[in-house]
């Protein structure tokens, strides 16, 4: 498992999370996705042989949200800042 975390810009309810987090979860290797309103962020935790960090940025922009990729996952799986 690898986790990613995303910044997701444009996200302004309840309802946007939401919106972004059954995006996510909807993504074949997706194993949980947790959005924070308050942080405008998507922490992201998925198998990366299912899945690549690509298809989920791809899939929160598809859902009409800017995203910026300002941190990096470390060696042991946790995000880091960049």
């Amino acid at each position: 498992m690898r986790i990613e975390v995303i910044n997701v810009i444009a996200m302004y309810s309840p309802g946007c999370g939401s919106r972004v987090s059954r995006v996510l979860r909807a993504i074949h290797g997706v194993e949980n996705a947790r959005v924070s309103l308050e942080r405008a962020e998507a922490v992201i935790e998925f198998d990366e042989v299912e899945c690549s960090p690509e298809q989920l940025r791809w899939a929160v922009q598809a859902a009409g949200y800017g995203i910026e990729s300002a941190r990096r996952p470390s060696p042991r799986g946790r995000a880091a800042n960049a």
